[in-house]
C-alpha cells in the first residue's frame, strides 16, 4: 500500500487545543481567556499594618472584576481604594512616601504577573502607571513645604543645588550652584574606616553611583534575578551613603531615593570628571 493509500484510508483528525496550564512563578499560558485569580501573600517589604485592609480590598476587587482583560481596571480600583490609607500613613510619618509608592508598585506587579502572560506584563503595568489613580496616589504622597517656607527658596539647602564630581578613585570636587566649592577626599567626607585608614565599602558604591551618573538598578531577589545577599548589601551601602551625605551637606531630605521602578536615583548631580580615567 502506497503512502497516498494510507492517507486516504486513515485521514488525519484535527486535535483539540491544549488546555490552559499554570507555570511556575504565577501567570497563565492559555489558548483561551482565563478568569482572574488573586495571588497568595504580599510582596516583600509590604507594610504589615496595611495587609488586613489590603486583603479586604483585593477580595472585593476580584469579585467585581472576573476576566483577564479587566486586570488593569482591577489594579486601578485597588489603587483608588488603598490610596487614602497610604496618604494617611505618609502624613502621620508612619511610612515614607517613597516606600508607600514602592509598596503599591509591588502589589500591582504581583497582581499583573499572576494574571497575564510574560510578554504582556510590561505593557499592562505601564497602563496602570499612567492612570489617573496612580497619579492621585503619587500626588497625595508628595511632601509639602513647611508653612513659612517656599519650596524653591535659594536660601534653603537642597540637593538640586549640589553636584559631586569624582576626579579620581579617592577625590571629589564639590560644586554648589554651578560654582566649584571644595576638593575633598573620602576621609574628608566621612567615608574613612578608622581601623584601617582605607575607604569603607559605601565609598565603592558611591563611586559606582558616579560611574552610572546617579542611577543604580536594584537587584531583585523577588523575581528571581540577582540574589538576596546582593540586594541586602546594596541597601546597606545606600543607607550608609545617605547618612554620610546628609551629615556633610546638612540637608535632611533623602539624597538617593528609591523610585517606584525599583532604581536608586541621586537627587543631586553626580558623575566622573573627563580626566578621571587619564
Amino acid at each position: 500500500m502506497t503512502q497516498e493509500d494510507l492517507k486516504t484510508a486513515h485521514p488525519q483528525v484535527a486535535q483539540p487545543p491544549k488546555p490552559a496550564r499554570e507555570f511556575a512563578g504565577g501567570g497563565w499560558i492559555a489558548s483561551t481567556p482565563q478568569g482572574l485569580a488573586q495571588p497568595e501573600g504580599f510582596p516583600p517589604y509590604f507594610p504589615n499594618e496595611l495587609k488586613t485592609q489590603t486583603e479586604i480590598v483585593l477580595r472585593k476587587a476580584y469579585r467585581a472584576f472576573k476576566t483577564g482583560p479587566e486586570i488593569v481596571d482591577l489594579c486601578k480600583h485597588v489603587i483608588a481604594d488603598l490610596s487614602p490609607h497610604l496618604h494617611a500613613m505618609v502624613k502621620e510619618k508612619t511610612l515614607r512616601a517613597d516606600l508607600a509608592l514602592r509598596a503599591m508598585d509591588g502589589l500591582m506587579i504581583s497582581q499583573i504577573n499572576w494574571n497575564s502572560k510574560p510578554a504582556q506584563r510590561d505593557g499592562l503595568l505601564q497602563k496602570v502607571k499612567v492612570s489617573d489613580e496612580w497619579l492621585r496616589l503619587a500626588e497625595g504622597c508628595a511632601p509639602t513645604a513647611a508653612p513659612n517656607q517656599k519650596p524653591n527658596d535659594p536660601s534653603l539647602p537642597n540637593w538640586a543645588r549640589i553636584e559631586v564630581v569624582f576626579t579620581s578613585d579617592h577625590r571629589v570636587q564639590i560644586i554648589r550652584d554651578g560654582k566649584p566649592n571644595e576638593s575633598l577626599n573620602y576621609a574628608d567626607m566621612g567615608f574613612k574606616d578608622d581601623r584601617t585608614g582605607n575607604p569603607i565599602l559605601a565609598w565603592n558604591t558611591f563611586c559606582e553611583l558616579a560611574k552610572a551618573n546617579g542611577v543604580i538598578g536594584r537587584p531583585s531577589a523577588w523575581n528571581g534575578s540577582g540574589s538576596r545577599r546582593a540586594l541586602t548589601s546594596l541597601e546597606k551601602r545606600i543607607q550608609e551613603i545617605r547618612k554620610i551625605l546628609k551629615a556633610h551637606f546638612h540637608v535632611s531630605s533623602d539624597p538617593i531615593p528609591l523610585t517606584p521602578s525599583g532604581r536608586y536615583e541621586a537627587a543631586f548631580k553626580v558623575g566622573r570628571a573627563p580626566s578621571y580615567d587619564t
